[in-house]
């Protein structure tokens, strides 16, 4: 297999990756998850380097990566339900039970929140139900209603709730994004079954669909792990939509669609999303670093995803960003000047 050409089988990585912070808490090694995934993987990510050719997998190869796909939505509860067991028979801290949480709900929204945000715009009933059954397990059920709705329509515009405009801080931003997709989300999907002619108090509201078995969830992981699973099930989510929120963040950040003559924003272009050729961390995330061709070309899955290389690229994939935009001035300092130059050449 050659490592710089495209290959179905290192998306294995997305059932292999989520397992670490559960390996480090069985061993006692609980920050193992901290240097993997922001020390070792942007070193793998350089070191694997930039693809920005067309994947064309064969029909065999994306069953095995649908595959993959399959077993991951499986092993997503899974991984959540054992790190609620474990905690509750294991004689740990309330620290290490918040790291190991922490920990887990970082590696679900690096694996799972790609896959439901991948799947999530595809047609087959099991990826819309996986997609699902990932937002209800993070708690987030409203990120689909706020993201197809609100998001894809608003991006790289002020009106938009995860917009990131320059030297804006990440924890600035958190808050009012975190908050606001939860109202913006609720409030779109009510007006989407309104114009149904249907009440938004009724069961054909997915987000409350969603939060209903997130509530569900939770009872049985306290029913069968106790108080301690409890907290590490709510802990977990509250990481996993802060690390989602980190990476719609970088997504963006200083990007903004200009309105022309009548009031009008321009069409969504690859120009207004950072994009990402890194080999590994698209492999981690099913492609969703190619983001500025999902937004360009929303109805293309996964494995039909382009490279544009004329958007602006990120120096890093979104590990890498992730443990730069924790520091701002670290932040400004990488992005800035890249976002500024971006923006000079393509005026």
């Amino acid at each position: 297999m050659n490592l710089k050409e495209w290959s179905p089988y290192p998306y294995l990585l997305i059932i292999l990756v989520p397992l670490v912070p559960t390996i480090g808490f069985i061993y006692n090694f609980d920050i193992l998850f901290v240097l993997v995934a922001l020390g070792l993987f942007p070193i793998i990510d350089k070191l694997w380097g930039v693809n920005h050719k067309d994947f064309n997998f064969t029909e065999k190869q994306i069953g095995f990566i649908e595959k993959i796909i399959a077993i991951y939505l499986v092993e997503h509860f899974f991984i959540i339900f054992l790190g609620s067991y474990l905690v509750s028979i294991k004689d740990a801290s309330i620290f290490e039970i918040l790291l190991y949480a922490g920990l887990t709900g970082f590696a679900c929204a690096g694996q799972g929140f790609s896959i439901a945000h991948e799947i999530g715009h595809d047609k087959p009933k099991w990826k819309q139900l996986g997609a699902k059954f990932i937002l209800a397990c993070q708690c987030y059920g409203q990120f689909k209603a706020e993201h197809n709705r609100g998001h894809h329509v608003k991006a790289a515009t002020p009106e938009d709730v995860v917009f990131s405009p320059k030297n804006k801080s990440i924890y600035s931003f958190l808050p009012k994004v975190i908050i606001g997709s939860f109202i913006d989300g609720a409030k779109l999907e009510a007006e989407a079954l309104r114009r149904k002619g249907k009440s938004p108090w009724s069961f054909k509201n997915e987000v409350i669909q969603l939060f209903c078995i997130s509530i569900s969830i939770s009872l049985l992981i306290a029913f069968v792990c106790g108080l301690k699973g409890f907290l590490f099930f709510i802990v977990q989510a509250v990481l996993s939509m802060i690390i989602l929120e980190i990476v719609e963040y970088i997504q963006h950040y200083g990007l903004e669609r200009e309105k022309n003559e009548n009031g009008k924003y321009e069409r969504m272009q690859p120009k207004h999303s950072w994009n990402s050729g890194h080999m590994f961390s698209n492999y981690l995330t099913l492609n969703l670093q190619r983001h500025s061709d999902h937004h360009a070309n929303p109805k293309a899955v996964y494995h039909e995803l382009i490279s544009h290389k004329e958007a602006p690229q990120l120096p890093s994939g979104y590990p890498g960003m992730i443990a730069i935009a924790l520091i701002p001035s670290l932040w400004y300092k990488v992005m800035n000047p890249k976002l500024e130059k971006y923006l000079d050449e393509n005026k």
